[in-house]
């Protein structure tokens, strides 16, 4: 009969414990880098179809207005920057600016649009649904800032061509269906 060596076992132990922490860590090594180059293709294919400076006529529930807008990838390409200037033919409160800022969440795989809005309101949102080539993405808000209890609000952007894109505003009172706020169909502009 063969005499049991603690000592031997606890090596083989030892060993085997290291070699499935490397395969761990290996794995989620791994993991995080996938994760990190999806952030970058998500971002990336945005950018792709979206940088560059835009002009506007936006259809808003207030009239027709003009607009600017400059979108770009800032913070080591980790964030999408939309900025958006626009006028509106009204009275009062005839000036509108936002920045939009996209992510890319890796420990949810989703999307993130946070907006923040010189009226004071700073909207987030979560992807709802979008096309396998991000030509199509519709947000859906996951919290409103300065708006009453059980509103809701939607953004979707769609991409036409080069030149071309579209975004849609939508809000729903509480109860109550969406609604289109503002329609902006953007041109790519030489500014």
């Amino acid at each position: 009969m063969k005499q049991f060596d603690s000592g031997s076992m606890k090596l083989k132990t030892g060993i085997f414990l290291v070699l499935v922490g490397c395969t761990v860590f290996q794995s989620v090594a791994q993991t995080m880098s996938n994760q990190a180059q999806d952030q970058t293709n998500y971002i990336g294919v945005i950018a792709g179809y979206l940088s560059g400076s835009w002009k506007s006529n936006p259809d808003a529930c207030i009239g027709i207005g003009e607009a600017n807008k400059v979108n770009k990838v800032v913070l080591d390409s980790n964030f999408f920057l939309m900025e958006t200037k626009a006028t509106f033919d009204v009275e009062e409160n005839n000036r509108h600016e936002d920045k939009k800022f996209i992510s890319y969440n890796k420990l949810t795989d989703k999307l993130i649009l946070r907006e923040f809005h010189s009226e004071g309101f700073v909207n987030e949102y979560e992807v709802d649904s979008m096309s396998t080539d991000l030509k199509y993405i519709v947000f859906l808000s996951r919290a409103l800032e300065n708006m009453p209890d059980g509103w809701k609000a939607r953004m979707t952007i769609q991409i036409i061509d080069d030149g071309n894109y579209r975004e849609q505003f939508d809000m729903a009172r509480p109860g109550e269906p969406f609604r289109q706020y503002v329609v902006a169909a953007w041109r790519r502009s030489a500014d």
